[in-house]
């Protein structure tokens, strides 16, 4: 990761994508995005169960983005930037719906606060 100045999302630079003051590689030439791990998800089942703030804690602020983006890729959600589409387009069991119109369950929605409020933080 290189060090950045503002933190706007998206931003492109020389293949990097500036993410809250830190670049990530991303090539936007392909419709593949940088990993964030090995595995093709972040938190397999963030969908399921309730998250631990002592679970969440050692992800990368990057990590937390991707893993709250997750539970809503999960349901086909269609992203507006083209880093989260990428990335998840590049995900064996993601389908992009025909609307947005979702609704998470009690556990998601409980996940996706935890984890924003894991990314302020940072």
């Amino acid at each position: 990761m290189v060090s950045g100045g503002s933190s706007s999302l998206g931003e492109s630079k020389d293949n990097l994508v500036l993410f809250d003051e830190e670049y990530v590689y991303y090539d936007d030439s392909s419709s593949s995005a940088p990993p964030v791990s090995y595995s093709e998800y972040v938190i397999t089942d963030s969908d399921r169960r309730e998250l631990s703030v002592s679970e969440v804690a050692g992800l990368s602020k990057h990590e937390l983005y991707i893993a709250r983006n997750e539970i809503y890729a999960r349901y086909g959600y269609v992203f507006e930037t083209d880093y989260l589409q990428n990335y998840f387009n590049a995900k064996s069991w993601y389908y992009p719906a025909s609307s947005n119109n979702i609704k998470l369950s009690k556990t998601e929605e409980y996940n996706v606060a935890l984890l924003k409020k894991e990314e302020g933080r940072r």
